[in-house]
């Protein structure tokens, strides 16, 4: 063991012992942080110097009329576009933007054609019958200027577009809700009108109950009215000649009552002169005389006188009562008279009521026809608007509800609710770890880029001893460990000054510094440990194998693009290859991610590691056996072996370590 410090020692101090091998010694470890820092700091924040990428903005719009306003959408968007300042906004002719295009003057343009606003306007208004249309952003680029522009390019149109989009949706949410406002307000009148209508029929329905149940009793009036017409017709259709034979009978009977009402006259007359008081006591006072003279005794004529007097009052009461039967006698002339005049009329008007009662028979018998169809109507009607008002209060019902579920808003609710409507998802970000930077998130392929490259350009200077064959196994292991050990305390370096670049000159935040450089380390020691192995293993071939793994490595490393959209062979090659390791365990514990993952990582390298050593005690052995490693192991890499990107120092020449020794 202590043959191999002394000869590690040996090594560094022949690498210093020159002042020219120690500047290029220098160099050679700076050559991962220059590469390292170099590529961070280009990439630390691109995206905030977009604003120096010259770019065409044509404006053809003529705008288009928005209700009773012009609008111009195409002005609106240029106007945003250049006072964000994202690009280096050039506004200019289509012509110009052409010109520029093609000869490098613009990396790209961004054009709205006439027919924008109109286009825009289509959808704002939401006009019926005017069909919604699409208005374009004319995207032109030029690959041969720039492909990373093209690409910008796409970003920053679509970005336009959705801005725009956004204020579109914004404005078509707006007017839709305010008609949709509208429509609520003349909903509420719908509504209130509904119920009133709904309670006017109900209304229209009682009465119309009433007026099936009037119609009813009216069809049975008519009914009996008809019936009793009919029954009076057929009993005067004989009234005309009943009517003449009692105006005959009653004129006989007046004539015969006139007859008699003069007998009775006269017969009042003779009475009124016979059996008057004065004719009586004449007719008395002589029959008293004769008596007298007769010779009545005063008895008998006191006798008499009594019978005479009695006869006196009986004449007197047949005088009243001859003058009461001519007083009846009259009275009943004068009825006979009046009912003969009564019935001729009654006989002269009797074909007249014939009729009159005929043409009222007619009419109740139309009437009655009539009564019953309006009383089918009426229940007709009734049933009608019966149904009518359950209609009516059911669409009530339904447009109550509908006026429920819209919502009434205020000018600043509807705004609010627009926005919403126009982007109704809002994406927060909760991030595990952060990078902060692009050039922070590429750091950890950095870093194991640039410590494979470093590795790779230490190997230009350091060479391992010629040993003869035969030797024992322990001065197998004092041949090869020197020169990886060697490298490895020189790639250790090269980590720590990568880790102070990016840390202290690029300001790029590390969650765990200590772990962070132990794991630098060990990826430098293995990225060692793989390259002296293929020296050893394949000797002047080596060299070109490790750089062939460098570049396959540098695809399969995962470190600009998710690895899982590697084509499918290279798929496997990240899940083999050890930066595939280095950078993912660098992700975790600069970003402060998953310690666990970070070890596993770190198992991954140290079996690199000490499978690549093993490699190398066998190749060893196989060539001290054979006496071939001097023979078989190269004394320098050639310069072409060397990307000129990773190490910018004069080693063109083949002999450059020879010319160092």
């Amino acid at each position: 063991m202590k043959a191999i410090f002394l000869l590690v020692a040996a090594e560094f101090g022949r690498l210093v012992r020159r002042p020219l091998t120690l500047v290029a010694l220098v160099l050679l470890l700076a050559v991962p942080a220059g590469y390292t820092g170099l590529l961070i700091w280009v990439n630390h924040d691109p995206y905030s110097d977009m604003s120096r990428i010259p770019a065409a903005l044509v404006v053809s719009d003529v705008g288009a009329k928005v209700g009773n306003v012009t609008v111009n959408y195409g002005d609106r968007v240029a106007q945003k576009v250049v006072t964000a300042r994202k690009f280096d906004w050039h506004r200019v002719s289509p012509a110009q933007a052409a010109t520029g295009l093609k000869n490098g003057t613009y990396d790209f343009s961004i054009g709205m054609p006439a027919e924008f606003s109109a286009k825009v306007a289509s959808t704002v208004q939401n006009t019926p019958g005017v069909k919604s249309q699409k208005a374009t952003l004319l995207l032109t680029t030029n690959d041969a200027t720039s492909y990373a522009a093209t690409t910008v390019a796409k970003q920053a149109a679509n970005t336009i577009a959705d801005a725009l989009a956004q204020e579109i949706r914004v404005a078509s949410a707006t007017g839709l809700l305010t008609q949709l406002d509208v429509v609520r307000s003349g909903l509420v009148t719908v509504v209130d009108g509904s119920a009133e209508l709904s309670s006017a029929l109900t209304k229209i329905g009682d009465g119309s109950q009433h007026l099936a149940l009037g119609a009813g009793q009216l069809r049975d009036g008519a009914g009996r009215l008809d019936a009793g017409l009919s029954i009076l017709k057929r009993a005067t259709s004989s009234l005309s000649v009943t009517a003449a034979e009692l105006s005959a009978a009653a004129q006989t009977v007046a004539i015969g009552s006139s007859t008699l009402a003069a007998a009775g006259q006269r017969a009042v007359a003779v009475a009124d002169a016979d059996l008057s008081p004065a004719s009586i006591a004449v007719a008395r006072a002589a029959l008293i005389a004769d008596l007298e003279k007769a010779g009545l005794t005063p008895a008998q004529l006191s006798l008499v006188t009594a019978h005479l007097d009695t006869l006196a009052a009986d004449a007197a009461g047949v005088n009243a009562q001859v003058h009461t039967i001519s007083t009846q006698l009259d009275l009943l002339s004068g009825g006979a008279a009046r009912v003969s005049g009564g019935v001729q009329k009654l006989s002269a008007e009797a074909p007249t009521l014939l009729v009159g009662v005929a043409r009222s028979a007619a009419g109740a018998s139309e009437l009655a026809a009539g009564s019953r169809e309006v009383s089918a109507g009426s229940q007709s009607v009734a049933a009608a608007i019966d149904e009518t008002s359950g209609t009516a209060s059911t669409i009530h019902d339904s447009l109550a509800e509908g006026l429920a579920k819209i919502a009434a808003a205020s000018i600043a609710e509807r705004s609010n609710r627009a926005h919403t409507m126009a982007r109704p998802v809002a994406v927060r970000a909760e991030a595990l770890t952060t990078a902060g930077s692009l050039g922070a998130g590429l750091a950890p392929y950095f870093i194991s880029l640039g410590a494979w490259i470093g590795i790779y350009a230490l190997f230009l200077m350091i060479r391992p001893p010629e040993l003869p064959a035969g030797r024992a196994v322990r001065r197998r292991l004092t041949g090869f460990l020197p020169g990886w050990i060697t490298a490895s305390l020189l790639g250790s370096l090269q980590m720590a000054a990568v880790l102070a670049i990016v840390t202290v000159a690029l300001k790029v935040r590390v969650d765990q510094p200590a772990a962070t450089i132990a794991f630098m380390v060990l990826t430098s020691a293995t990225f060692a440990a793989i390259m002296w192995t293929l020296n050893i293993l394949l000797g002047r071939i080596g060299p070109f194998v490790g750089l062939g793994l460098m570049l396959v490595q540098l695809v399969t490393a995962g470190g600009t693009f998710p690895w899982q959209t590697l084509p499918g062979p290279l798929m496997f090659l990240h899940t083999a290859m050890p930066m595939s390791a280095a950078v993912d365990g660098l992700r975790q514990l600069i970003y402060g991610g998953s310690l666990s993952i970070a070890g596993a990582d770190a198992r991954e390298l140290a079996g690199w590691l000490i499978g690549s050593l093993v490699v190398a005690v066998l190749a060893t052995h196989r060539r001290t056996a054979t006496g071939a490693v001097a023979a078989a192991l190269p004394q320098t890499f050639p310069a072409a072996a060397i990307p000129r990107s990773s190490v910018a120092i004069a080693v063109s020449n083949p002999h450059f370590s020879d010319s160092l020794n």
